[in-house]
């Protein structure tokens, strides 16, 4: 059997080929050109999607921080962190209380806050401020960190109070409230703007004056928190309702203006009746600047601005009084607040320290003072520190005699004291280095003088002098020990005595005479043979001489006149012829006659 012939093969023709590859190209450009968009298209709408859905959550997670409906205001807010008070509780009216606006303790009776919370203030105006409570004092008294600087002249109520902040650090929305700090999460894409309602009901983000509660160009509504769209819009924003506060106040910010109260009060003390004192005013309002007041005083009204006092010592009855200003600059921050200045004088006192040597001791001495302050003062070996005015003092001191010894003390004649200064006064004691012996004769006969003499028994110094009966000084003796002789006067002989001087001292002692002689008995008279004549008396003894001292022992007397001639016709002995024997008083009550 014969098979049919097979139909003819055909490959592509050039033509056919190019067609093919002009096709293929232009798909692929199209494709190519087609994809990328595509591409853009989706990317787009799922950043949109994601921004959407940051959005939605940030509104919410702020949603949340202000849902508790006690929103009051901010009291800072800038794109990057933002502070929130919520009050906490009821309201409580604060009493009127005198300088309300500049006090750091206010009363409050019932206000539920405790030491560490906020304090809300607000006044009827709308004003209102946020502060801390440091301290309780007592009950409804509350000291706090800020002072209120809101005005007294309408009525003002106190909140119990929190605060909240976020501020959008290091990636994330931290959120600090009570002291504790949180992270909200992602701060990508957050941004705070303040939204406002005009009165036509437009909606403005950031006019001036935000983020008051109201502004010129109207009212606060919501805080918008993301900043991908720039169009105000409430579906964006965290939906805030403001009350009666019109502005919230920093915490060093004042408000409390109250025209023509502004008042200095100027306080001067410290002097007596009668004395001046030496005080001037400076500062911007005209009426006090250069004043020189004399007493205290107040200047009201006064213009804001810092005021000083300046004070200077004055003097009054020898007396010096010094000035301590307190309070001085001080500022007036506003014309219905007011400030103090004081001026206290105080008299001008210091020390007189007296260092005394020389005192034996247990001795004491005496300085006088004599000056604004004066006084005597008892001394002694040592330092005595006495409290006087301040001023000049003449100085006197007396010699002091202890134990016979008379201490003789040098000093300055003056001494100056100052304000709180203390002057040291040298007093030296020495006791001269001499000795005085007061010696006391009796017993002498009436005119008669002896002498007596002194023998320094430690230097073998002697010193005589003639003296009658009485007292006689002898000065400017050396220390040491003294025997006190007399010298016998005929029959009269004295005592001696022994005495020791030390420097300064002055002794005495008594050399008391007294006759030591009896009456002498007549001698014997020679045999008298009868025919002789009788013998003549012996003369009487010659009186002491008066001129020159009497020697030790009394002079022997004249001897005896020679006997007169026997009578003629008696018998004598070879050449003289003889006679009775010649006799002879010898002045000592003895006698003797010779043959």
């Amino acid at each position: 059997m014969i098979k049919p012939t097979p139909p003819p093969t055909r490959g592509f023709t050039l033509i056919e080929v190019l067609v093919a590859v002009t096709i293929a190209v232009l798909v692929v450009g199209f494709v190519a050109t087609i994809l990328p968009r595509a591409t853009s298209a989706s990317a787009e709408q799922a950043q949109t999607v994601r921004a959407t859905t940051r959005v939605s959550a940030v509104t919410q997670i702020l949603v949340e921080q202000f849902n508790d409906g006690g929103f009051a205001g901010f009291t800072t807010g800038t794109s990057s962190t933002l502070t929130a008070v919520f009050t906490t509780g009821t309201p409580t009216t604060v009493p009127l209380q005198r300088d309300f606006a500049t006090a750091s303790t206010i009363y409050v009776p019932g206000l539920r806050a405790t030491v560490g919370s906020q304090v809300l203030l607000v006044t009827s105006s709308g004003i209102s401020k946020v502060a801390s409570v440091t301290a309780m004092p007592s009950t409804g008294v509350f000291t706090l960190d800020c002072q209120p600087g809101l005005p007294t002249t309408g009525t003002v109520v106190a909140y119990p109070a929190r605060t909240l902040t976020l501020a959008l650090q290091d990636g994330t929305i931290r959120r600090t409230t009570n002291g504790v700090t949180s992270s909200l999460g992602s701060s990508e894409g957050v941004s705070f703007s303040y939204l406002y309602e005009t009165p036509s009901g437009r909606l403005i983000r950031d006019p001036a004056g935000a983020p008051a509660n109201r502004v010129d160009a109207g009212t606060l509504v919501g805080l918008v928190p993301v900043s991908v769209d720039p169009r105000a819009d409430r579906a964006a924003a965290v939906p805030l309702q403001v009350k009666r506060i019109r502005r919230m106040l920093g915490c060093t910010e004042s408000v409390a203006i109250t025209p023509n109260e502004g008042r200095l009060n100027v306080t001067i003390s410290g002097l007596p009746t009668g004395v001046t004192p030496d005080v001037s005013l400076s500062g911007p309002d005209t009426a006090v600047n250069g004043q020189r007041p004399t007493s205290s005083r107040s200047y009201q009204p006064v213009q804001r601005g810092t005021y000083s006092m300046t004070a200077q010592q004055v003097s009054a009855g020898g007396r010096t009084y010094v000035p301590e200003v307190r309070g001085s600059p001080v500022t007036l921050l506003n014309t219905w607040g007011q400030i103090f200045m004081a001026t206290t004088y105080r008299e001008a006192r210091g020390t007189i320290t007296a260092n005394v040597t020389g005192l034996p001791t247990g001795g004491q001495g005496t300085i006088t003072l004599t000056g604004p302050d004066a006084q005597t003062i008892s001394v002694s070996n040592g330092s005595t520190a006495v409290d006087v005015a301040a001023g000049t003092y003449s100085v006197s001191a007396p010699a002091v005699t202890i134990g016979g010894v008379t201490y003789t003390p040098t000093f300055p004649s003056s001494t100056t004291v100052t304000n709180n200064g203390n002057v040291t006064l040298t007093v030296n004691y020495t006791a001269p280095a001499i000795a005085t012996l007061n010696v006391t004769v009796t017993g002498l006969p009436s005119g008669a003088t002896s002498p007596i003499t002194l023998n320094n028994v430690s230097d073998g110094g002697t010193s005589t002098r003639v003296l009658g009966n009485g007292t006689s000084t002898f000065s400017s003796l050396a220390p040491g020990t003294y025997v006190v002789i007399g010298t016998a006067w005929g029959s009269f002989m004295s005592n001696s005595a022994t005495v020791t001087l030390t420097a300064g001292s002055t002794r005495g002692v008594t050399i008391a005479y007294a006759d030591s002689s009896t009456p002498p008995e007549p001698p014997e008279p020679p045999a008298v043979l009868p025919g002789d004549p009788p013998s003549p008396p012996p003369p009487p003894a010659s009186p002491p001489p008066t001129e020159s001292p009497p020697p030790t022992s009394p002079p022997p007397p004249a001897p005896p006149p020679p006997a007169e001639p026997p009578p003629s016709g008696g018998g004598g002995g070879g050449g003289g012829g003889g006679g009775p024997p010649q006799c002879f008083y010898d002045g000592h009550g003895e006698g003797s006659c010779g043959f």
